[in-house]
């Protein structure tokens, strides 16, 4: 019988699966690990943003990776040089490590992959308080890096033990993978839908993509900066209001307030006030966003979900209040600190004057108690010149760690004073944090008592919310990531002088004809300017929380969710 010679297309296939098959042969178990540093996020990802109306993609997704891994490693061995070969696959491994282990920190820690979020936390964040967030998280970073050693500590040992008995079992395990799966792999890569309503997340590109969008995004505030004022163009302006005060808190849950009734007396001088008619309490008013650097920019400028441009290409309150005669002062407890376009320090460039408790640039310092802020705001009264004043008084408040935000003349609440049957280190948490508050409440009404012989409104609330172990979780802190409603639920109060309430009287009847309505802070800048009878060309009556023609079915999306039908939990009582 005579044999035909293989064809030369047949040879180098021969060639190709002896080259893959010697290499899959050789790598199988470090491949292994590859996928497992990719797969699990990718389907995380999947099912979390889609649950599982997606499950097509999602068999895709994970065909690409498994099969992704395999061939990547079959080019890599086709490197001529070992040493190469060796660096390639290993820093593959190293960096895939790496992003795995941020990926399932910002899951187990925040319910969320790593976002832009996140990275703009990191980028604005100095070593001080990068110090003091590890201390928060220690357990849970230990657990996880403990976790990865034990991973790689049983892959090292599972190769080892392939090297030696990998033959007979290789051509079962392989003998499925051929060349022609690089057609099928490069076909499903075409037709999937890479970038549009399923995003491809493997941790390379999820972490590549946020922090591209977080460089474009640092670029905006250079914009905003340069090209934001003079855009002002006043529709009305008949403010006549002398002194109105913003009071900016940082990580306050309502339901942790005595005032919202909670059981530990943690808001005494706000509870006198309210007792004596002088503080008008909001019932059902939730944060924008669930961090301070995205709450600010919807807080002090028109951008909103319904505006239709980016939050930089939107007037802000400052320059409006600026140009309708108002002098703006901005006094601050937070990071004086732009180098990466802190949101605060962008906005407090945009006041008259500004002053900050400490030059955070040293990073030496961090944690200065409010009443530091205290004498800022006693000299700014004392050199007061102008008929208009609006104060932005930017507090640290409740931010973790707790325990740093009061002296210790405030430790009044301990562990045992928590009820419920939980681990004792969160009942400190939680003492700490009812402490926090008590603090709060102290500067706030301070602040308050600064105004009382004047003609003076304050307005406090708080940038966003905050977990503190609710429901049983092991959740501490806020993050920008899965949403729930301990994130967004905010204290809301107005405080109004004896002389405001003569003067003004039609407004404060506003103003308590408000508490139970619906709202949310985006719209804050339309509730402000309108108590102060300024309009702009942004400006839109039917978002002035104070009138009658405000819109209480506008629908409150959180993180691309609907607040009051997905996460808001029971009914406000009128």
């Amino acid at each position: 019988m005579t044999r035909h010679s293989p064809s030369r297309f047949h040879r180098k296939r021969l060639c190709l699966m002896a080259h893959c098959h010697r290499a899959w042969t050789k790598n199988f178990i470090p491949i292994i690990l590859l996928i497992l540093l990719q797969w699990p996020v990718l389907l995380w990802g999947s099912y979390h943003r889609y649950l599982w109306t997606h499950i097509g993609v999602m068999v895709l997704d994970s065909f690409l990776v498994i099969a992704g891994c395999f061939y990547f490693m079959a080019m890599t061995e086709a490197l001529p040089w070992k040493a190469w070969r060796q660096r390639l696959f290993a820093s593959s491994l190293l960096v895939s490590a790496i992003l795995f282990t941020l990926e399932i920190f910002a899951v187990w820690q925040y319910g969320t992959l790593f976002g832009e979020g996140l990275m703009t936390v990191i980028l604005e964040t100095n070593p001080a308080e990068a110090e003091e967030y590890l201390r928060s998280v220690r357990h849970s970073v230990l657990t996880l890096l403990g976790l990865l050693l034990i991973l790689s500590m049983t892959a090292c040992r599972l190769h080892k033990l392939w090297q030696k008995r990998h033959r007979r079992l290789s051509r079962k395990v392989l003998v499925l993978i051929q060349p022609e799966v690089i057609g099928i792999f490069l076909a499903v890569l075409y037709i999937r839908p890479i970038g549009g309503e399923a995003p491809f997340d493997l941790p390379i590109t999820q972490i590549a993509s946020a922090s591209i969008r977080t460089w474009e995004d640092m670029g905006h505030y250079e914009e905003i900066r340069q090209n934001l004022s003079g855009e002002v163009h006043l529709l009305r302006n008949e403010s006549k209001i002398p002194y109105v005060v913003l009071i900016l808190g940082e990580s306050t849950q309502r339901d942790l307030m005595h005032l919202y009734g909670y059981p530990l007396p943690n808001t005494p001088h706000l509870d006198t006030l309210t007792e004596k008619g002088e503080l008008a309490v909001f019932r059902d008013v939730i944060s924008a966003k669930q961090g301070t650097v995205l709450s600010l920019r919807e807080i002090f400028t028109f951008h909103d979900a319904e505006s239709g441009r980016e939050w930089y290409q939107c007037n802000n309150l400052l320059d409006v209040l600026r140009v309708s005669g108002y002098k703006t002062w901005w006094l601050s407890n937070q990071d004086s600190f732009g180098v990466w376009g802190n949101t605060g320090a962008l906005l407090a460039n945009r006041a008259n004057d500004r002053a900050f408790t400490q030059h955070r640039a040293s990073q030496d310092d961090f944690g200065l108690p409010d009443e530091a802020l205290l004498p800022l705001l006693d000299d700014a009264l004392a050199v007061d010149s102008s008929d208009k004043n609006f104060f932005v008084l930017h507090l640290m408040g409740c931010h973790v760690l707790y325990e740093l935000r009061y002296p210790e003349n405030f430790k009044r609440f301990t562990a045992q004073d928590v009820d419920g049957d939980l681990p004792s280190d969160w009942k400190e948490d939680m003492a700490a944090y009812a402490n926090a508050v008590l603090y709060n409440d102290f500067i706030v009404s301070s602040m308050i008592d600064r105004f009382r012989d004047r003609d003076a409104v304050v307005i406090y609330i708080s940038d966003h919310g905050e977990n503190v172990h609710d429901e049983g979780s092991a959740l501490v802190g806020h993050a920008y990531g899965a949403p729930n409603r301990y994130l967004y639920e905010i204290p809301m109060v107005v405080w109004a002088s004896d002389t405001f309430r003569q003067n003004h009287s039609e407004k404060w009847n506003a103003i308590q004809g408000a508490v139970f309505r619906p709202f949310m802070t985006d719209d804050l800048i339309h509730a402000l300017l309108g108590l102060m009878d300024i309009q702009t060309e942004e400006y839109e009556t039917r978002k002035n929380l104070f009138a009658p023609e405000f819109d209480v079915g506008r629908k409150r999306l959180v993180s691309g969710r609907d607040y009051d039908r997905e996460l808001r939990h029971g009914k406000i009582d009128e």
